[in-house]
């Protein structure tokens, strides 16, 4: 069908169902019914079908008939490297492995600044899901900040702000295996030049929100200055020694499924060496794929990413990850055959979410790009609308209040990158990176921000604090940064002609300058001289 203004409903529609009823699967499949109805010209039956259809090749179920088929797959590496996630997760959950850090760090840190960069720490090694982060560095560092009078409010900050920033810029995450699929969706590859791995890659440089948010926790866990509410939650900590903890736990599926055995009491060496094997075991398989060029040459970097089949990459090294800590949680007696079989059994249970969303928004994204040609239209429409140079800044703005709204990062990237890549590849290609950048710097602000975030619920679950204190203390912070990432989008879409390198520089430079500029004006540094009323 041509586009028209009707292919910006399903979307419109995704949102709106979002915000009602906070739950990302019944608001894509509206989405992809709405989609699917237009697109067939309200036609019930071919609209289910298509739907129908959609969904069964996003699932790729058909490619297990053969090896070849199988090893050509690609969403269903994303989706067995989600289980197979979840089996290293809870393996480490199980043994103690994830509370040795916890352990270790009550013996070695001596202050409130070594509490607060020490929980930033683990965030940033914990960079591959945000679940896992959020539970576990809340779990393990609650009786470090605890002993140290850090409110649980700053620590659910800390959590947040090293959650969702963290895994959109590390290259092995569930989230960047999400990001690829969605531009691959959208033409990247196929319809459009270029690799999603490789402009994936660029656009880290100009995720300026996630770079700002990692350097704001930095600087309040350094400087132990603060501003807004969470002064006064501090004050109540420092002073008044009320830290604001809840009860937790309570109703979450993974700590249940996952919960830790006390009589198993794994050390460092037994979070260390499986962690960092299933990591290594990915990096290596990363230049395995490169098909050699990362051994030199012009360009050896972007022929390598052009060579890669990141999903197929990640499923394998996830795949010997879980099997190399199997056998070495066998071997140091942490577990048994029947609880590994207990584990994996669980963590696909509570991973079904997790694929439920991804195939539904592939499916969406696919509606959105061939049927309803929505980035089309709005490129058309957008044409004499805007300067060229507002576009980055534009479409973080959007992206800000889809994610804030829908209080999902994932649901965003299905929305707004079907939409984004043709408006880009049509008006302006030089911007496809700056607004790759900015939308997906938007989806992390309503990711970090928005109350009815996932990781911004489980946040306020890993600290055992109230949810509503972690949103309101935390707001200031994150919209601070945002509204500094309109101004650095602004440089970015005026200087681009001078180069990617250049303007991301450039956005780092003025946004940490503004940070620290308002950081000092506004942080207050509390004691009993210092009051906050």
């Amino acid at each position: 069908m041509e586009p028209t203004w009707l292919s910006l409903v399903p979307p419109f529609i995704t949102i709106i169902v979002a915000f009602l009823t906070r739950r990302i699967i019944i608001s894509l499949l509206a989405g992809i019914v709405s989609g699917t109805l237009i697109s067939n010209n309200w036609h019930i039956f071919d609209s289910l079908k298509r739907a129908s259809i959609v969904i069964w090749e996003k699932l790729e179920i058909s490619n297990l008939q053969s090896w070849e088929t199988f090893n050509n797959s690609w969403n269903l590496f994303i989706l067995f490297f989600c289980i197979l996630l979840g089996t290293i997760i809870g393996m480490l959950y199980r043994t103690g492995g994830s509370s040795a850090y916890g352990r270790w760090a009550i013996k070695h840190i001596k202050s409130r600044r070594g509490a607060g960069l020490s929980t930033m720490l683990l965030g940033l090694i914990i960079f591959f899901d945000d679940y896992f982060n959020c539970l576990t560095v809340g779990a393990v560092m609650r009786p470090v900040t605890d002993q140290f009078k850090i409110s649980r409010a700053k620590l659910a900050y800390i959590i947040d702000s090293t959650t969702a920033p963290v895994c959109i810029l590390a290259p092995i995450s569930t989230w960047v295996l999400e990001v690829v699929n969605q531009m691959r969706i959208a033409g990247i590859g196929s319809t459009y030049p270029g690799n999603p791995f490789g402009i994936f890659m660029k656009s880290i440089f100009l995720n300026t929100y996630a770079w700002l948010a990692l350097f704001m926790v930095f600087i309040v866990c350094w400087l132990q200055r603060d501003f807004g509410p969470m002064k006064r939650a501090e004050r109540r900590a420092t002073i008044d020694n009320v830290l604001g903890a809840v009860e937790d736990d309570k109703n979450n599926k993974a700590a249940k499924a996952f919960k830790h055995d006390e009589s198993k009491q794994a050390g460092m060496k037994d979070l260390s060496i499986p962690l960092f094997t299933f990591i290594g075991f990915c990096i290596f398989l990363i230049f395995k794929t490169g098909d050699a060029a990362f051994l030199g040459g012009k360009n050896s970097l972007l022929i390598a990413l052009q060579n890669m089949h990141l999903a197929k990459t990640l499923f394998w090294g996830s795949l010997m990850g879980a099997c190399f800590g199997s056998i070495y949680f066998l071997i140091r007696r942490l577990l048994n055959i029947k609880e590994i079989g207990t584990i994996f059994f669980h963590s696909t249970k509570v991973m079904f979410p997790v694929v439920m969303t991804l195939l539904l928004s592939w499916s969406f994204g696919t509606i959105i790009s061939e049927d309803l040609k929505t980035g089309l239209y709005l490129s058309k429409a957008l044409d004499q609308s805007f300067p060229l140079w507002m576009f980055p800044a534009l479409i973080f703005f959007v992206s800000c209040l889809t994610s804030f709204s829908t209080g999902t990062s994932w649901g965003t990237f299905a929305i707004m990158i079907p939409i984004t890549v043709p408006l880009a590849m049509t008006l302006a290609p030089e911007l496809l990176v700056p607004m790759m950048g900015a939308l997906l710097a938007g989806a992390i602000f309503g990711d970090h921000a928005s109350p009815i975030s996932d990781t911004t619920i489980l946040s306020s679950v890993g600290a055992g604090c109230n949810h509503m204190d972690h949103v309101l203390t935390q707001a200031p912070y994150s919209c601070f940064v945002a509204t500094i990432c309109v101004i650095t989008y602004g440089l970015t879409g005026y200087f681009i002609s001078h180069g990617i390198f250049f303007v991301s520089a450039l956005s780092l430079i003025v946004g940490i300058t503004l940070v620290i500029l308002f950081y000092y004006r506004f942080g207050l540094t509390l004691n009993k001289s210092n009051p906050v009323t």
